[in-house]
């Protein structure tokens, strides 16, 4: 009895060991991506500000209009479609 005791002791002390390497390789393998998360969570808040703000996009673009109108013109059909897209992508994001 006092052997099988033993055994898994040494069991339990292997698998904690085995365990906290895993821990540490899965800490070292995050550090690699921690520099690509943070860059999809500041574009994340970002969004999250233009959907609770979207008045200050449409402000740049009013002055864009007004100062360069001749090349706004142009950019003009893009850019009602982009709003088109941008009303379809807001209207999906919220149901």
């Amino acid at each position: 009895m006092r052997s099988r005791h033993e055994s898994l002791a040494k069991r339990q002390q292997a698998l904690l060991r085995r365990s906290a390497l895993l821990r540490f390789e899965l800490g070292q393998q995050g550090k690699s991506l921690q520099s690509t998360l943070g860059i999809a969570d500041q574009a994340y808040c970002v969004l999250q500000w233009l959907r609770a703000n979207p008045q200050w996009p449409m402000a740049g673009l009013l002055m864009l209009t007004l100062t360069r109108s001749r090349r706004m013109l142009g950019w003009m059909p893009r850019l009602w479609w982009g709003w088109g897209l941008f009303k379809k992508v807001r209207r999906l994001w919220a149901a």
